[in-house]
């Protein structure tokens, strides 16, 4: 504090805590750390605050994270899903050094993040609420109205699907599932295949850190993944529909050679994306990768500070559509559709919605017929719901579908086109909660007494 020095205490090599905690003498850190670069798991350390010592302070094979000091410096807290959920516990800690096993303080906590105490012995942690899930409905492809309301598309883990993609016959329908505890990274997601007869669903785990979307190879044999490393490089893999088999099919070879919002070409030959180098302000483009050849090619870029979001090609792949953002034009302009030729070209705007409706970012579908484009909007009203819009691709006036619904996004058509499947719901839901008077009386006495 005194010069403003700074000094490296210890490297995490790309991995990072989800909270560090220094304890009220000033000698010890305690923080997370993932364990593996390939899972979820973490266990907790203890770093002598000079950088001079680490031990490990609890070793397990679960998901123990945010461990923080209690008010008295001899016991450390942390969250743990080690029983199958989410569950506040304590280890005693003495010199630095763990003292016998951890003790479950509270289970059965929900997505909870600790925030840490108050002098009092107060425990504040925030929760998250947010509830996604998928829903499917019916649509007249002539008129666009919604002819049947929208339910459901499964009673399984409420609260935690998203992402859905019908398959190429329509037979079943693909989407992402957050199962367990860990609501990111490694192993998070997991795909379900969903049978539309039946409604047998099969699940299929992986270690991979899943990004969305999904998406079908043509002959509904397979599907197309995107995942991440802990360096945020994203590279393609094909998962079997049938075994859960993946395998790679692009590997990203720097954090500047990212891929987002990958599409596949009607014969499955060809992968489209966006790309921009993370490090600094460089151009967003869309490219284009071969399957066979492993050649990239670029068809389109656009200059700082304009940003591209979301890409759709169309189903005779001869068209890709996307969003443009532009960060330093005025409110009421920043967003527009627009779509270029799929072999490269000059882009031509379909839609600019008038103040207060912007568009949602994450969002471009094409219908079935190649005629139009959907693409979500903000209703300007106070509980943010989003509505369905159809935008002619030939001309004409853009038209309200008629459904808006709270947080409405992943919109995917069927075949027939006349079903669609979305995800909607609360995805950045959180609450702050407190704990008080769990402490023995003893410890937050003690503590008052060492900080007077």
């Amino acid at each position: 504090v005194a010069d403003g020095s700074l000094r490296v205490l210890r490297s995490l090599d790309w991995r990072y805590p989800f909270k560090m905690s220094l304890s009220p003498d000033g000698r010890y850190i305690v923080y997370d750390l993932r364990n593996r670069k390939d899972s979820a798991e973490r266990d907790i350390f203890l770093l002598a605050a000079d950088g001079s010592r680490e031990v490990p302070l609890v070793q397990h094979p679960a998901v123990d994270s945010h461990a923080v000091w209690a008010p008295d410096g001899k016991r450390v807290l942390f969250a743990s899903d080690r029983t199958g959920t989410w569950g506040l516990w304590a280890l005693q800690v003495a010199d630095g050094k763990p003292q016998g096993s951890p003790e479950l303080v509270k289970p059965n906590m929900g997505q909870f993040r600790p925030l840490g105490f108050t002098r009092d012995g107060s425990y504040y942690y925030g929760l998250v609420t947010r509830m996604v899930d998928v829903y499917t409905a019916e649509i007249d492809p002539v008129s666009g109205n919604v002819i049947t309301p929208p339910a459901p598309a499964t009673e399984r883990f409420v609260g935690s699907n998203r992402e859905p993609l019908w398959s190429p016959d329509g037979q079943y329908l693909a989407y992402f599932s957050v199962r367990g505890s860990v609501r990111f990274g490694p192993g998070s997601l997991t795909v379900v295949i969903r049978s539309v007869k039946t409604g047998a669903e099969r699940d299929f785990a992986s270690k991979l850190d899943l990004v969305t979307p999904l998406r079908w190879f043509p002959d509904g044999r397979s599907l197309l993944l995107a995942a991440q490393d802990n360096r945020h490089r994203v590279s393609f893999y094909r998962m079997d529909a049938q075994t859960g088999d993946i395998s790679l099919i692009r590997q990203t070879a720097s954090r500047s050679d990212g891929g987002l919002k990958p599409e596949l070409s009607p014969d499955g030959k060809a992968i489209f994306y966006l790309h921009r180098k993370q490090e600094d302000e460089q151009p967003f483009s869309i490219r284009v990768h071969e399957l066979e050849s492993g050649r990239e090619k670029e068809v389109y870029r656009v200059a700082a500070p304009v940003h591209l979001d979301s890409l759709a090609l169309s189903p005779d792949g001869q068209q890709l559509a996307f969003i443009v953002h532009d960060r330093e034009a005025a409110v009421e302009a920043k967003e527009a559709v627009q779509i270029i030729p799929a072999s490269g070209g000059e882009a031509r705007e379909l839609f600019r919605p008038q103040p207060p409706y912007n568009l949602v970012r994450s969002t471009v579908e094409w219908t079935p017929d190649g005629r139009h484009v959907l693409v979500l909007r903000h209703t300007g009203e106070p509980k943010d719901e989003l509505e369905l819009w159809r935008v002619p691709v030939e001309g004409g006036e853009p038209q309200k579908v008629g459904l808006a619904m709270e947080k409405l996004l992943s919109l995917r058509f069927h075949p027939d086109g006349r079903r669609i499947a979305f995800s909607a719901g609360t995805p950045l839901g959180a609450e702050v909660w407190v704990m008080e008077n769990f402490l023995p009386k003893a410890e937050v006495q003690a503590a008052r007494l060492e900080e007077n």
